[in-house]
């Protein structure tokens, strides 16, 4: 959720883009556990919302 929260932008993108961008990008960023389990919570909450 902190890489979420820096900015509107980046969490849109991920959350449109789902596993293209939010994994290698999170990954990076964050530490590995933490970055999977953030970018699956990610690709869930965008898959409600694409569902909604």
């Amino acid at each position: 959720m902190l890489f979420c929260k820096k900015g509107k932008k980046n969490h849109e993108v991920l959350l449109q883009i789902g596993n293209f961008i939010c994994i290698p990008v999170l990954i990076h960023i964050k530490g590995m556990l933490f970055s999977i389990n953030n970018c699956l919570f990610l690709i869930e909450i965008g898959i409600k919302k694409l569902e909604i």
